[in-house]
């Protein structure tokens, strides 16, 4: 079963929570009051990198190829793992933290 966690961008810092299911009811384990129109939420992808470290949306991957997480609505996944594994992936940082890493990369158009 997939495990519901996630980060916000807020204030210019990330805050990671989990979400827990009650039943019929989902609690979170963090108190912050966040506005999802100026603080993006990302989703952890159930996957991790070469290293160990947990992938969410956001995240800059370095490798083979340097792309970032995303979720692909055509395709019903995240990308880049819509189509490959990337086994030798590394999290070299977010978009929201090192927006520097962004050059050269092509983001999809959503």
């Amino acid at each position: 079963m997939r495990e519901h966690k996630y980060r916000v961008w807020h204030e210019g810092r990330m805050i990671y929570w989990n979400m827990f299911r009650n039943d019929d009811t989902y609690l979170l384990d963090a108190m912050v009051t966040i506005d999802e129109d100026t603080d993006p939420r990302m989703d952890y992808i159930d996957l991790k990198d070469k290293n160990g470290v947990e992938m969410y949306e956001g995240d800059i991957l370095g490798g083979m190829i340097q792309s970032i997480v995303e979720w692909d609505t055509d395709k019903a996944g995240f990308s880049p793992f819509v189509n490959f594994i990337c086994i030798n992936e590394e999290v070299i940082g977010n978009i929201y933290e090192n927006p520097e890493l962004l050059k050269g990369i092509v983001r999809r158009q959503k």
